[in-house]
This record gives C-alpha cells, structure tokens and sequence, in this order.
C-alpha cells in the first residue's frame, strides 16, 4: 500500500506536458509560373469539389506557390485565374493520403477583355450543305465601305473562315461565290455601342 501511494505521488510531482498539435497536413500545394519561369505574385488560387462549389481559396506567395490543405474526398479541380482572361483549370485530381500533392501550372495574364481595336472584327465561316468547311471562297463587296480598313482577308482559307474590319458606323455588304457554287450575300453593320467581335455563317449551296 505504502508502495503504491508512493508512486502515485512521484506521478503527481512529474511535470505536465501540453499536448502539441500535429503538423498540419495540406493536400494540395499549387505553384504557378509564367512562360518564362518566373513565380506568379498575387493570383488567386482556388479548389473546387465535384460539383463545382469551391472548398478552398487564397492568393499566391511570393515563390507563386499556394497551400490548400482541406480538400474533400473525390475529384477536385484547381483553378488559377477565376473568371478573369488567361484562366486556367486542372480538373479530375484527387488527393494523396497524409502527402501534399504539388501541382504545377503555367499562367499569363492578360488584359483581352479590356481591348477595344476602334472597328469591329469580323469572323464570316463558309460551309456546305453538309456544314463542312469550304475554302476558296472568294467575297466582292457589293457597297463600297466609307472609309478603307486596314486588314481584310478575300478568299476563305482551309477552315473556311475569312477576317475581315469594319469600321463604326459602316455596313459591309458583300457576295460570297466559288466556282460550284450559288453566290450567297453577307452582311455586317458596325454600331458603336455593341459588342466590336462579329460572326456570321454563309451556307453555299451546289449550283443547279
């Protein structure tokens, strides 16, 4: 008896230690680069889960390297950039057990969204009745523009696509014909105020 009470005093008189948190483990370690190499300062980093909801989010260090350390079980996707021109996505990743999963990704910024060329750009696609792609189609405008643009392409390339400018305030109007063909017109207003990237779709259909 007198052995045991010693002991529990001799427990009684150790000193008390405070238990230490573990080391926190994070799943995913994202380090984002640009072209050259350099470390991206300042971008957000977010993971989203299998059905689009974001778990986790945070901006890039110094070194370009962010830190997510909760992330749900299942397929992730980490998204460099949000909704901003130049984003990138890596999705179907899943976590490692208790090891951080580094994942690299390449981004440039840029400030598409921002740029306003003074005229609108047309995009016109030419294609069949089949709606595959006919190249050599050859466009005569039919209304002389106001003012000259600078760059326009005449003939539909390999993909059928010609690129044409227009200037504010004019209308292109024009007759798109190849040899086999029925002629068919396209036409293309430029209005300040509405969105300066145009498209149009001319379907050539086979001569009778």
């Amino acid at each position: 008896m007198e052995t045991a009470l010693a002991l529990l005093a001799m427990l009684l008189a150790l000193p008390v230690r405070s238990a230490q948190p573990p080391e926190i483990y994070c799943a995913f370690e994202v380090v984002v680069k640009s072209p050259t190499g350099a470390p991206v300062v300042g971008v957000g980093v977010s993971g989203l889960d299998q059905n689009g909801v974001e778990f986790g989010t945070a901006p890039t260090d110094a070194q370009g390297v962010v830190r997510i350390c909760d992330a749900p079980s299942g397929l992730i996707e980490i998204n460099v950039g949000g909704h901003l021109c130049g984003a990138v996505s890596v999705r179907y990743l899943s976590a490692y057990w208790l090891e951080t999963r580094r994942v690299f990704i390449t981004y440039k910024r840029c400030s598409d969204d921002w740029w306003v060329p003074g005229r609108c750009l047309l995009t016109v696609r030419v294609r069949d009745e089949h709606k595959a792609p006919v190249s050599g189609a050859v466009l005569t405008l039919t209304r002389k523009p106001k003012r000259a643009t600078s760059r326009s392409t005449g003939i539909s390339d390999q993909y059928g696509r010609l690129f044409l400018e227009v200037n504010y305030g004019d209308t292109l109007e024009g007759l798109l014909s190849k040899a086999g063909y029925a002629a068919q017109p396209v036409t293309a207003a430029c209005r300040s105020g509405k969105s300066f990237r145009l498209e149009r779709t001319v379907v050539l259909r086979a001569a009778p």
